[in-house]
């Protein structure tokens, strides 16, 4: 991409605030709206070759232009400022071998409403890839991504409704959280089990404690991985069904080393609980919270119009 790095002219500060929050709009509506299919390989390579750009390049022009975007004149600035950094083309292969994976169940498996099974992204289907990004100019860049092939990724779903899943965004922001983690661990939030398996295999951690509102998703994990697990990591892990914000008025240094909290889907639901669980927060306690860098850019008014 270095030969496509362009001049940016920093706006006034409304304005910037307003090109941001447009950036985040155009994703939103493309990945409620479109059809996953929309951007096909196909299609990529036959830009790539014919205007000879990298596929990074082109996946982002044919995005922009499934939003109605002019990228040749009137929004020419817009996606050079905000479409080109924030495309990416990752490899499959970086995320099949995730340790999860092993202990995951092959079939679709069942507690209650809780559910776990193996759903698929399409090549080129456009996925988050991490938290926002936020530029010393003011621009805030969404990290977005795509496959050249199929992906197949384990979910948990509450419901009908997708609550965790093994996508890269969940990878990229929850394995160094994990690595970093040490003394007595406790963890807001089971979801798939995925930081609490990671923690238990790290070396430096004593102990992982997991606090999980929904009982169906405690029982399931449970069941399904926890019987899996090698027996020194599967001894390091205790599941407690509880509120995170209850259970958070007894954590002190004197029980507990890190703190890591993933209660929420996304930003829209995570920042009342965010809010609530720093005002809990104790001394001599390491705390880390999911998509934190996100979830600062709309408390901070960098996204407001």
């Amino acid at each position: 991409m270095e030969p496509f790095r362009f001049p940016y002219k920093v706006p006034p500060a409304a304005e910037q605030r307003a090109e941001n929050r447009r950036m985040l709009e155009c994703i939103s509506r493309y990945m409620h709206f479109a059809d996953a299919d929309t951007l096909t390989p196909s299609a990529v390579a036959e830009l790539a070759e014919a205007c000879g750009v990298p596929r990074e390049y082109a996946y982002a022009e044919l995005l922009a232009a499934a939003l109605g975007l002019d990228t040749i004149d009137a929004d020419r600035d817009f996606f050079r400022a905000y479409f080109l950094p924030a495309v990416k083309e990752y490899r499959t292969g970086d995320f099949l071998m995730d340790p999860y994976r092993a202990y995951f169940p092959k079939e679709e498996v069942r507690a209650g409403n809780y559910r776990y099974r193996t759903q698929r992204l399409l090549p080129c289907e456009l996925f988050v890839a991490g938290d926002l990004q936020r530029l010393p100019d003011g621009r805030i860049i969404p990290r977005l991504g795509f496959f050249a092939e199929e992906y197949a990724y384990p979910a948990a779903l509450a419901g009908d409704r997708e609550w965790m899943t093994l996508l890269p965004v969940e990878c990229i922001t929850v394995r160094p959280v994990a690595e970093e983690a040490f003394g007595r661990v406790l963890t807001y939030g089971l979801g798939l089990g995925y930081f609490t398996l990671l923690a238990a295999e790290n070396p430096r951690v004593e102990r992982v404690t997991a606090v999980e509102l929904d009982g169906d998703a405690v029982r399931l994990f449970e069941s399904q991985i926890l019987p899996r697990l090698p027996k020194d990591v599967r001894g390091k892990i205790t599941l407690t069904v509880g509120d995170a914000l209850d259970y958070a008025d007894g954590v002190s240094a004197e029980n507990t080393d890190f703190v890591f909290a993933d209660i929420w889907h996304d930003a829209a639901d995570g920042r009342a609980p965010y809010l609530a669980l720093r005002e809990r927060e104790r001394a001599n306690v390491c705390y880390r919270y999911w998509i934190e860098e996100t979830l600062l850019c709309y408390l901070d008014g960098s996204l407001n119009a």
